[in-house]
């Protein structure tokens, strides 16, 4: 009899012992679920405040860009204007020393119209491989806050699955918070580089008119040199 009673004794203890452990991993699960849940809606903040940041100066950007290709392409058709003006008065002079310069004319004002028909196109490219740069940043972003979410999905599952097993909730825990942490690098990587890009595209706005200016200008320069040796090297009617 009394081995029975101390059995069962030794079961019942068991039993509360097992109960008590439960309860520990229970709690300590919920613990684990509280902490990495608070690290990734701290991370989805951060993910929509740097989101915005990126969104506003894409659009600074692209206002930057627009002002530049407008200003650039009154400058090019300024400079046509002129070359066109330029041509013009030799040809009145010709046609004053009774010279027909009509050859040398042939296509030419057409010619100095496409050039800025074709910079133009040009130029709008190359600001925009610059605001690339800002769109991708953005993506990057998006993609990040993708990955979040898909950690925030699951990790009541992830735990559940543990069951009271102390050891998996922790390794679970550990791996899950190093995800979050990875994803939290990224993001802040992707603000230094916002930083960098915005602190230089305006130079690299600029530089794109500067490039595109320099080219039609050598351009009109050929057309108006060669128009104008044409007019001077034609004779006059006899």
């Amino acid at each position: 009899m009394t081995s029975k009673v101390i059995y069962f004794l030794v079961v019942l203890c068991a039993f509360q012992y097992a109960e008590v452990k439960g309860l520990q991993s229970r709690g300590l699960a919920d613990d684990y679920l509280n902490q990495l849940m608070a690290q990734a809606e701290e991370l989805v903040k951060l993910i929509d405040s740097a989101a915005s940041q990126v969104q506003d100066a894409i659009n600074s950007a692209n206002d930057q860009a627009s002002q530049i290709i407008n200003s650039t392409t009154q400058n090019m058709e300024q400079l046509v204007q002129n070359a066109k003006d330029e041509i013009n008065s030799y040809v009145a002079e010709a046609e004053q020393a009774g010279k027909d310069v009509s050859g040398c004319l042939a296509g030419q004002f057409e010619a100095l119209d496409n050039i800025v028909s074709q910079a133009v196109p040009d130029l709008i490219n190359c600001t925009q491989a610059q605001i690339a740069n800002l769109v991708y940043i953005l993506q990057d972003i998006n993609s990040l806050k993708q990955q979040v979410l898909a950690i925030i999905k699951e990790i009541p599952g992830g735990l559940a699955n543990c069951s009271i097993n102390p050891v998996c909730l922790f390794n679970y825990f550990t791996t899950t918070a190093a995800k979050l942490t990875l994803l939290t690098a990224s993001v802040n990587d992707d603000l230094v580089k916002l930083a960098t890009y915005t602190a230089e595209l305006g130079a690299k706005l600029a530089q794109c008119a500067t490039v595109e200016l320099a080219k039609v200008t050598s351009e009109i320069k050929d057309i108006v040199s060669n128009t104008i040796a044409c007019i001077l090297n034609t004779r006059a009617s006899s």
